[in-house]
């Protein structure tokens, strides 16, 4: 089914070629795409070589753009590719890791952009599963009616999918964004949810017995995970910065992180 949704939501370069001819952008060019991190508490990034400590305000597996308090950045020539050894902070998971100078932003003091130089494997390895719930949470689009179920089928509910599969159900539109909102994913042979309601938090975890999800069983543990709390919140990162999902998305990650960092 989801291939069926992929045809109907998602934009198609193919179908769109000869209708917009223009001039592509930077993030067109870039090889990775790049995810904004909306909230400081997301990403922060410590340069050992001189202590400085900056806020990460998008990230892709190939780079990284920081935003330094301390405009030390601005003593870099722009053809200057000396590299830094760093430490990277994503919601509370940290690596170590080496990154050469690309540039600085034009007219913002301590914005500076780095690319990732992977001489081992250990800062793409701790890569790869975040940015990859990064990049489903972008890839979210809203179902439609007929293809949700019936209890989701009145005006007060939004249904979306992403890849994964990855569900978020969503109460409350955009007068009430967070009344009550489920995030729910696949993680190895279990289905997970994680849910908002009534200002609290809760999860739930099923075990997958026969490899189709048709038989599921109920793990019994209705305490709030943390490995699924982590992974939706990374989730709602990728949905904060996508149009069909951050008038929720935005809100919910704020409240999270607060109860994550509190």
């Amino acid at each position: 089914m989801f291939s069926f949704l992929k045809k109907y939501f998602y934009n198609s370069t193919e179908d769109t070629a000869d209708e917009n001819l223009s001039t592509p952008s930077m993030d067109e060019l870039r090889l990775y795409s790049r995810y904004s991190l909306i909230f400081p508490q997301v990403g922060r990034l410590k340069i050992y070589d001189n202590n400085q400590v900056g806020t990460i305000l998008n990230l892709s597996y190939g780079g990284l753009l920081v935003n330094f308090e301390d405009p030390w950045n601005q003593e870099i020539g722009p053809h200057d590719n000396t590299n830094f050894n760093a430490e990277l902070d994503l919601l509370g998971q940290k690596t170590p890791a080496n990154l050469q100078f690309v540039h600085n932003v034009n007219h913002q003091d301590g914005y500076t952009g780095f690319s990732f130089q992977h001489r081992n494997v250990e800062t793409l390895v701790f890569l790869r599963e975040i940015v990859e719930n990064f990049r489903i949470g972008s890839s979210l689009r809203q179902l439609p009616s007929e293809l949700t179920l019936e209890k989701y089928r009145s005006q007060l509910w939004r249904c979306f999918r992403g890849e994964g599969p990855t569900d978020i159900t969503q109460m409350g539109g955009t007068t009430h964004p967070t009344k009550e909102v489920k995030v729910s994913f696949r993680d190895g042979s279990s289905h997970c949810d994680l849910q908002y309601k009534d200002g609290d938090f809760t999860s739930e975890r099923t075990i997958n017995l026969d490899g189709t999800f048709g038989t599921l069983v109920d793990s019994g543990n209705k305490q709030l995970d943390s490995a699924i709390f982590h992974r939706a919140i990374q989730i709602l990162v990728g949905a904060s910065s996508n149009d069909q999902t951050k008038y929720f998305a935005k809100p919910l990650l704020d409240i999270a992180l607060k109860k994550k960092l509190g």
